[in-house]
């Protein structure tokens, strides 16, 4: 009888693969291909498996509130009295920056808050990246209402109103789709919350 006897095989593992995963992928492809990729491919970006790195993000985040600053600054300098410019509507442009700039701050914080609450999602880097990809399309549309202000072009307050309105919807999408999943009174609730916030500070400054 023989015995079957299995001798060790010297066979190496299987390297595993050193190909970044997906997501890294993804964020190395520079900020131009993600403003693209978010006008183009809003599907992909806004997938809760996607990202699109914290540097992007970041630059969405702080991109928007230069633009918004600009905005306050140049919608003061060309109003409806033609070109007049003076130092306080820098003072001006920074206030409305900080109006919008605090609520979106205590968004995020809100959002990793309840996120913990409600799925586990905790990374504050997250819901900067989700939040961030919404501003992309709010900042292009302050660009042209900035644009329409310099050359007088009266229609530039659509813009700016459209721009908001993206906010808002940014809010209460991220949300939803996010923090709070499946809940849409608590996405209303933070959608209030943060306008609410934001025309008190336009008030208070």
């Amino acid at each position: 009888m023989s015995d079957d006897k299995h001798e060790p095989t010297n066979e190496p593992e299987k390297e595993q693969s050193q190909e970044p995963p997906e997501p890294a992928r993804e964020a190395a492809g520079g900020y131009v291909a993600h403003v693209f990729s978010v006008l183009t491919r809003p599907d992909t970006v806004f997938d809760a498996d996607h990202r699109i790195g914290k540097t992007n993000a970041l630059i969405d985040v702080c991109g928007f509130l230069v633009v918004f600053y600009i905005a306050a600054v140049v919608g003061r300098t060309f109003g409806y009295s033609g070109f007049d410019f003076e130092f306080g509507h820098i003072g001006h442009g920074l206030k409305s920056m900080l109006a919008i700039g605090i609520p979106i701050a205590a968004l995020l914080f809100a959002q990793k808050w309840e996120g913990g609450r409600s799925n586990g999602k905790t990374s504050l880097d997250f819901y900067l990246e989700k939040f961030g990809a919404v501003l992309v399309l709010p900042c292009l549309l302050l660009i042209i209402a900035i644009l329409l202000d310099i050359i007088d072009v009266r229609i530039q307050s659509w813009f700016r109103g459209m721009a908001l309105v993206f906010v808002y919807i940014g809010v209460f999408g991220t949300t939803y789709a996010y923090a709070a999943p499946g809940k849409l009174k608590t996405a209303a609730i933070y959608l209030i919350g943060f306008y609410a916030v934001y025309r008190l500070l336009g008030l208070l400054f």
